[in-house]
Formats: structure tokens, sequence, C-alpha cells
């Protein structure tokens, strides 16, 4: 069996070593906390990027959108001018020739799924040109 004294000093050396790495991370979390605490600054001369929505832009819930295609309105094309959307403008492109064309087999014939924010809106936008084309056919 381990004598005493032994076992007395295994969780002192194991605390020295805790204590060891605790001082580390405290010491480079010191070294760390003014660059984070510090606002970056922008260039002279450079405006600050505004944030959300740009001006102009409404924002429209899918049911007003819906009740507007019913009455007939074709629903203006999402702006997809930024960077996220640039993989889906090709897609956007079509559907907005469809839909200027009054093509109602092709666009039910779209397959575009909604698995991403763009086609989300691509989506809503092509599925209220549907409902819009349909009620001007009707009345």
């Amino acid at each position: 069996a381990p004598a005493p004294e032994a076992q007395a000093q295994a969780p002192k050396a194991v605390s020295k070593a805790a204590q060891a790495a605790a001082d580390r991370r405290a010491a480079k979390a010191a070294k760390a906390a003014p660059a984070a605490q510090a606002p970056a600054q922008a260039p002279e001369g450079a405006q600050a990027k505004p944030k959300g929505r740009p001006a102009g832009k409404a924002v429209v819930s899918r049911k007003a959108l819906m009740e507007a295609a019913a009455e007939g309105v074709v629903p203006s094309p999402p702006d997809f001018s930024a960077a996220t959307h640039k993989p889906h403008r090709k897609r956007l492109a079509e559907v907005i020739a469809l839909v200027e064309a009054g093509d109602l087999e092709g666009l039910r014939a779209n397959s575009v799924q909604p698995i991403s924010s763009s086609r989300v809106a691509l989506c809503r936008y092509r599925d209220a040109a549907i409902v819009a084309l349909e009620a001007r056919r009707k009345g």
C-alpha cells in the first residue's frame, strides 16, 4: 500500500498542474480581452454599412402576398442582388421569364425545392405567380 505521505502529495501535484493550466488560460484570456473589448474602427472616410433591410423594402407576409395573388395581382420578383443569392439568379431569371410569358404549365413544372432562404423566396414568388395567373384566367 502506498505510504500516507505519497497519497497526500499526489493531490497537491495534481492541484499544482491544474493551477498552472488555469494560470496559463487566465493569462491567455487577459491578452485577448483588450483586443476583444476595443471596438474595430473603420478607415477614415469609410461609412458604416447599414444593417437590416434596405430603405423602401417592405416586408410582405405570405398571407398578404397570396391574398393579392388571389385577386390576380402578380407579385414583384424577389431582390436577388445580394451575394448570398448569386447561385440562384439564373433560376430566378427562368421563373421571371415563365411568369412574364404567362406559362402556367412551365411554372408548375418548375422543380425548385425550398431548401435555402434563396429558394424559399423563389418558391414563394413562383407559387404566388401561379395563383395570380390562374385568377386572371378565371376572371
